[in-house]
């Protein structure tokens, strides 16, 4: 179903802006007492890349090879107190491959502030994104097919958190978080994001720790243009038609909608309903503002367990349970509300399991191997959330004084769950295989070689797949530092 945005509201950019003031604020106040060590460091990345399968797609009219080169210039300024610190990191990529599909400059900047304290810690962070859909989504963390054309998206964050040794042996810690994202594309949902998580430790023994961890969410996707019949209350109210008559002019305007794409209102609009009472033909629908809105709770349990020397465990495992309110149009709508309408309020409810592990080991000072699976309820671009399951494998060997290897293995399951009743619930499986050498040349240059397959097996779909190669070479020059 296509949809028309809606502008989204200026709340969180308030917000955002607020916090930079707090941000300020506190990094004012920090610079009363204390003695600070300043450091600035610059570096520059030189990167070519080809990707022979864009898009991610199996549709061959869709595949898209892109070959070119890009750049990212880095700014880090830090401010280091015997309390707390003060960090900025700024970002700029010119990326530029095939002028016609991808010409774009990306923007990256974050705040971040720390202050220490005897038996805890408080932090802010906030970060503003002018980013493209290609360079998000080749994310590992961002699976999913991308867009040829340019297409942006801006976001803004904020996260609060803050840390508590309550006693020897109880740690409290909270983060609270908030997110707008913004994309251009019409094939993408705007949306608001929130979340609060509250981590409870207990140490039983200097390598045992048992934890309890409660998080709640709430998703709010940008509301989109749907349509509603335009010509019931008037029937009903000035011309006193039977409820079987405005019954069968409902049915000859969904006998008209488009089969391929029903509910789109650039075409809907356009229907004309013959009512004789009226003198003439009137509309079929009117547009209306769709909504959703999801909420979501997580209640884990689990451990850390320093299992020897080399080798540590952190476990949770718990439940989630998410509930979503969401418009629905449907010319059966009256069989759900009991009333003359083509709207109404679709409420679900989703119990999963969640889980989050991680095993670390550390074969040799030079050769390391991390282990990851979770399952949780992740927001989406697409206007819902999807349950996930992640697993990943991943070691570094650092074989040489100025030589490293990464490895990383990782597959996502994505089920979208809490989709539009009228649109087929579907799954998507993506599999990675990263493989990254890293060399440092000079004191002060050193160059990336990057070996990336995807592939994507999409329900009802054919399995694709994408070999991309990145070659970067970076110029770092020495930090410049200062005190004052």
């Amino acid at each position: 179903m296509f949809n028309v945005k809606h502008s989204t509201s200026p709340q969180a950019h308030f917000i955002v802006v607020t916090f930079i003031a707090l941000t300020i604020f506190f990094l004012l106040l920090s610079m009363r007492i204390h003695a600070a060590e300043y450091r600035f460091q610059p570096s520059v990345n030189l990167m070519i890349e080809t990707d022979d399968n864009v898009n991610l797609s199996s549709n061959e009219i869709n595949i898209y090879s892109l070959q070119g080169e890009s750049m990212t210039v880095n700014a880090d300024f830090s401010r280091n107190q015997a309390d707390g610190s003060f960090s900025i990191n700024n970002q700029f990529s010119r990326r530029q491959y095939d002028l016609n599909r991808y010409n774009t400059e990306d923007f990256t900047t974050a705040f971040n502030y720390q202050r220490r304290f005897e038996r805890g810690s408080f932090s802010i962070n906030l970060s503003a994104n002018d980013e493209s859909i290609r360079t998000l989504e080749n994310q590992l963390d961002n699976d999913g097919s991308t867009e040829q054309r340019s297409t942006k998206a801006q976001s803004y964050s904020v996260s609060l958190s803050g840390q508590r040794q309550l006693t020897e042996r109880h740690m409290l810690q909270n983060q609270f978080s908030m997110q707008q994202r913004d994309y251009d594309s019409n094939n993408r949902n705007s949306y608001d994001y929130f979340s609060n998580g509250l981590l409870w430790m207990y140490s039983i023994s200097p390598q045992l720790s048992m934890q309890t961890n409660l998080s709640l969410s709430a998703f709010r996707p940008e509301k989109t243009n749907g349509i509603e019949y335009a010509f019931i209350e008037t029937a009903q109210n000035e011309f006193n038609l039977s409820n079987q008559v405005i019954l069968s002019r409902m049915q000859f305007c969904s006998d008209n909608l488009d089969p391929l794409d029903p509910y789109n209102p650039d075409t809907a609009l356009s229907l004309l309903v013959p009512i004789p009472n009226f003198g003439s033909e009137t509309n079929c629908f009117n547009t209306r503002p769709f909504s959703v809105v999801q909420d979501s709770i997580n209640l884990q349990i689990g451990l850390q367990y320093q299992w020897t020397e080399n080798m540590s465990v952190n476990l949770l495992i718990g439940k989630s349970r998410s509930e979503t309110e969401r418009d629905l149009f449907s010319p059966r709508a009256i069989l759900v509300t009991g009333e003359l309408t083509g709207n109404y309020i679709e409420e679900s409810e989703q119990n999963n399991l969640s889980y989050s592990a991680d095993i670390s080991y550390q074969h040799t000072a030079l050769l390391s191997t991390t282990a990851k699976a979770s399952q949780s309820q992740e927001k989406t671009a697409y206007g819902t959330l999807a349950n996930t399951r992640r697993m990943k494998l991943s070691s570094r060997w650092q074989f040489r004084e100025s030589s490293w290897l990464t490895a990383t293995l990782s597959h996502t399951e994505r089920e979208n769950d809490n989709n539009v009743a009228s649109q087929a619930t579907y799954s998507d499986d993506f599999t990675h295989l990263n493989i990254s050498y890293r060399k440092d040349w000079q004191k002060h240059i050193r160059s990336h070689f990057t070996y990336s397959y995807s592939k994507r097996e999409a329900e009802g779909q054919e399995t694709s797949d994408r070999n991309r190669f990145i070659f970067t070479l970076t110029w770092q020059p020495k930090a410049s530092t200062w005190s004052k």
